[in-house]
């Protein structure tokens, strides 16, 4: 069976993240497929930690649909993600990597992955799905599907060699000195107590492949008729570029051979912070104005914990932020809230009615009740498609309507309630 393609699909959303699989020989007939994503640091929204590090929570589901054959399964899982800073992380870029498995029998499938932040209520997602085709190793000599990264961990305790897969098939331009490779065979002949492996990397260039490294066939010995190795492929001095990491196992007794491919690039993307500051050059002259202004959007725990983060860490942190967001919206707002709500002394965007104007955008309708005995002017904002109301007092007869009362759920109480009149509290309590 080949190895499936590098999933490198747009995100339906705005979390990007890398997802692979493989296949393996399971129980009777069926097969066990092998998910694995990796998710960049910068990809999440992090709360501070008692021990000052900082954690990210996120979700996972699956969905793995048959095709052909009825077959449906279906599942979700919280997880979580720890740094010690973004300062470590930046400098390793880390990722964070993980996997799960679904075992089914031969056929069609199409699944979706989805990976949301919890920590930015649902609002950052990303989403990977692709059809794939199990045609199950019962019968004859079949090699599953190649795991490859550039770490192996070896068990103290059993010798047996654990690859950490790579899901974005995408390595670093510089520091790569070795891949590993974990292969599994079936169905060899019980007549020979060995096996014959080679692997070769090439690189396709003007339509030609040029095969940059060889290994020579490699001598396994072997127990029964199914085999699994890791095995390591010197990787220093190859230039970045793309790739195609080819093994071919064979069969000592009976010369058959069964070969397996996977095809990976070398040159890293970008690192966030170049990335941030790229996406900031980008900006219009009124976008990049208040692109740090995030306290008219963020909830007060997101501001604390931004406080506190270094300035690489805001970086990040405001590109992140505003991925899932409409910077261009909230700067036409802020220049409008700027011009229509201005006070002597105070920015129109700092006045009550300026920052629900950018929170909220432009009310559905606004009423204006004009002075009466004893009753000072006020305003009533609706939000007609949340329900949302808004009461203005013109406390001190300067103009500058202070927030009295809303039902807004994510605003807290004003302190000014008492200045509603009985008809305004039977209305709205």
């Amino acid at each position: 069976m080949s190895v499936g393609l590098a999933l490198f699909l747009a995100c339906t959303g705005t979390l990007d993240f890398g997802v692979d699989w493989s296949a393996y020989k399971g129980t009777a007939d069926s097969s066990r497929v092998e998910f694995f994503y990796a998710i960049p640091y910068d990809q999440l929204l992090y709360t501070q930690t008692p021990d000052s590090g900082l954690e990210a929570e996120f979700s996972v589901r699956l969905e793995f649909i048959g095709l052909d054959n009825g077959f449906r399964q279906e599942g979700a899982i919280l997880k979580r993600a720890r740094i010690r800073s973004f300062q470590e992380a930046f400098a390793a870029q880390r990722s964070f990597v993980d996997g799960f498995s679904v075992t089914a029998p031969p056929g069609k499938y199409r699944f979706r992955i989805a990976v949301a932040d919890t920590n930015s209520s649902g609002q950052t997602e990303g989403m990977r799905e692709d059809t794939i085709l199990l045609r199950g190793f019962s019968s004859g000599l079949a090699l599953a599907s190649l795991r490859v990264g550039s770490t192996a961990l070896t068990d103290s305790a059993t010798g047996v060699v654990s690859v950490i897969p790579n899901p974005t098939r995408r390595f670093p331009d510089k520091g790569l000195e070795a891949l590993y490779v974990y292969y599994e065979g079936y169905n060899l002949s019980p007549d020979s107590e060995t096996y014959a492996v080679k692997v070769a990397v090439t690189r396709n260039r003007s339509g030609k492949a040029d095969t940059l490294v060889r290994t020579p066939p490699l001598r396994r010995p072997k127990q029964g008729t199914d085999v699994a190795y890791a095995l390591g492929v010197n990787m220093a001095g190859v230039d970045p570029g793309t790739y195609t990491l080819g093994l071919e196992l064979t069969d000592v007794a009976s010369r058959r051979s069964a070969a397996a491919s996977w095809d990976f690039a070398i040159g890293a993307l970008a690192p966030a912070a170049v990335r941030s500051r790229r996406a900031i050059d980008s900006l219009s002259p009124t976008e990049r104005k208040y692109y740090d202004q995030i306290r008219y959007l963020a909830t007060p725990k997101q501001m604390a914990y931004y406080k506190a983060l270094s300035d690489s860490g805001k970086t990040s942190y405001l590109a992140k932020f505003w991925g899932v967001r409409d910077l261009k919206e909230f700067s036409r707002r802020m220049e409008t809230a700027a011009g229509r709500f201005q006070q002597p002394k105070t920015a129109g965007y700092n006045t009550d009615r300026g920052r629900i104007y950018v929170k909220y955008g432009e009310p559905d309708a606004i009423e204006q009740k004009v002075v009466e005995a004893e009753t000072r002017p006020r305003e009533y904002w609706h939000y007609y498609n949340t329900g949302n109301v808004f009461v203005f007092v013109d406390i001190r007869g300067d103009a500058n309507f202070r927030l009295a009362w809303t039902n807004a759920k994510d605003e807290p109480k004003t302190g000014l309630e008492s200045y509603l009149t009985i008809e305004e509290q039977e209305q709205f309590n």
